[in-house]
């Protein structure tokens, strides 16, 4: 019996050693995979040409340069070539094909405006949502045409002077405004502190003992990479939501421009809709815009304009596959193809838009 406690030690070390043994030979694992499975990074995007010019409107700022050719460049990985992809402005100033003045007899046209998400930077000329759009609604038996009058790096009243002044020009009969959550950063309007923030900045677990053991482990670095991205996104998407807040000045202005445009559209005969547009990073259990949506949401319904929040149909999907490139955010083909299709069953099931 004096042996008992000795042979109950022993046990004990054994179970201990073979714990330590079943994590260590884990974390081997680990380490081999997370090798295995990390994918080269591509270099960053290139531009070649120009897409927007100074305008003579203090109101707009800037605009689409008439006739511009405009190429992204996206570097692959593992030798493969480089992806170009071109993006065209008409004589009008509006992406795609030319197109005329006059309005169609018989036709609904619906004039698309945002920045550039809804311009489709990225993408091919006949790849954004509002090109994929009109092909889904004439597809259906509609008789439309859709202008792509979205401007890259506009905000929501640079949008709105735009309908004004060059867009009802062109008697839409509907007016959509793509809407990203950076709309209500306006010139003039003091944002909150630490809008869009890096996603790798202030990490400073890369210095120090923990740096040197991420040097030196794929495993350990991609477990302090994860946990400080979701850091950065959580306090991105609270900063998004505070550029909707009832204090902030740029949102307060934003408000008002939208319903001038209604208005303005109204009066032109022309009914204006909201799509909004999500932002492809997850934060928490949701997105880095769902925030700024349930605020533009209820400003809608409280301003009576139709709206459709195209987030839901992204659900679930691989955010990856719907960015246009690893270093780039924006909506990639197939994201502008599922925007499409839900805006024209929108238009359809609302009678905004009638099939023949």
């Amino acid at each position: 019996m004096r042996n008992a406690p000795r042979a109950g030690a022993a046990s004990t070390r054994r179970k201990l050693v073979w714990s330590a043994g079943a994590l260590l030979l884990g974390l081997a694992l680990a380490e081999i995979l997370t090798r295995c499975r990390h994918t080269e990074m591509p270099a960053m995007p290139r531009v070649e040409g120009e897409l927007v010019a100074r305008s003579s409107d203090p109101d707009l700022r800037f605009e689409n340069l008439a006739l511009a050719e405009h190429c992204m460049i996206y570097p692959q990985v593992g030798g493969a070539a480089d992806k170009r992809v071109v993006a065209h402005v008409n004589e009008h100033g509006w992406r795609g094909r030319p197109v005329s003045l006059a309005h169609p007899a018989g036709v609904i046209r619906i004039a698309t405006l945002g920045d550039s998400q809804t311009f489709g930077l990225g993408v091919a000329d006949h790849e954004p949502w509002p090109a994929v759009l009109e092909q889904k609604l004439v597809d259906a038996g509609a008789r439309v045409e859709v202008l792509n009058c979205a401007v890259v790096g506009y905000d929501s009243e640079q949008v709105c002077a735009l309908l004004e002044k060059r867009v009802l020009a062109w008697s839409p009969d509907i007016v959509i405004y793509g809407f990203f959550s950076n709309d209500s950063l306006l010139p003039g309007a003091k944002p909150p502190p630490g809008v869009l923030p890096d996603p790798n900045e202030d990490d400073d677990t890369r210095s120090g003992p923990l740096g040197w053991l991420r040097d030196r482990s794929s495993f350990v670095d991609l477990i302090f990479t994860s946990a400080h991205r979701g850091a950065m996104r959580a306090r991105w998407a609270d900063v998004q939501t505070s550029l909707f807040s009832e204090e902030y000045e740029g949102w307060q202005r934003m408000r008002t421009a939208l319903r001038q445009a209604r208005e303005r559209a109204e009066a032109h005969g022309a009914r204006l809709v909201v799509a909004l547009i999500p932002r492809f990073l997850p934060a928490r259990s949701e997105l880095v815009s769902s925030g700024a949506h349930r605020q533009m949401i209820a400003f809608c319904r409280s301003a009576s304009i139709p709206y459709l929040d195209l987030e839901p149909c992204f659900i679930d999907l691989d955010l990856d596959d719907l960015r246009v490139h690893p270093l780039d955010l924006h909506l990639g083909v197939q994201a502008h193809a599922i925007a499409a299709e839900a805006l024209s069953r929108w238009l359809l099931d609302q009678h905004l838009v009638e099939a023949h």
